[in-house]
């Protein structure tokens, strides 16, 4: 997809502020508001993913990273596997590390839920072995900083929040 200034500029203001409205896109870059609503479903339809997130601490879990080491070949098998586990959010396949090839997103109750969900990770056929880190805070960037290293830092001119 090819962007433009003003493209980049809607971009940057969608994801630094998801509720902004076209009409206050359109009066911040003095753009008309036709051309922002345009664009703007251009961007939602084909760029922009929206979702939700809850906040699981808030609700009394807590949420690791398991990391597992599977053998050869059998990686994506594997994260199938686990993704139908129901405390696992998410699951990728991994290169670059010497041991660990696949990752799980897991969130859990107490300790004794987080090792149940251990040891049934360590009982799939091909599993290696697994490790886990719990997370206990998370800090992320707004992400008009990463646009600007895609665009250019000339051509997200929406300010950060």
């Amino acid at each position: 997809m090819r962007m433009d200034r003003t493209q980049v500029s809607i971009l940057a203001a969608i994801v630094n502020n998801p509720n902004i409205s076209s009409r206050q896109i359109a009066k911040e870059l003095s753009v008309p508001l036709s051309t922002i609503q345009r664009r703007r479903s251009l961007l939602e339809e084909t760029l922009l993913i929206k979702s939700y997130n809850i906040d699981l601490r808030e609700l009394g879990w807590r949420t690791a990273d398991m990391l597992v080491s599977v053998e050869k070949g059998n990686s994506d098998h594997v994260a199938e596997i686990l993704l139908s586990k129901p405390n696992v959010l998410a699951v990728s396949t991994r290169v670059g590390h010497p041991e660990v090839n696949v990752a799980a997103s897991v969130f859990y109750r107490n300790t004794e839920d987080l090792h149940r969900l251990v040891e049934e990770t360590k009982a799939i056929p091909h599993v290696k072995a697994v490790e886990w880190s719990e997370i206990v805070r998370q800090l992320n960037k707004p992400q008009t900083v990463m646009l600007n290293l895609i665009f250019g830092a000339n051509q997200a001119k929406y300010p950060e929040k």
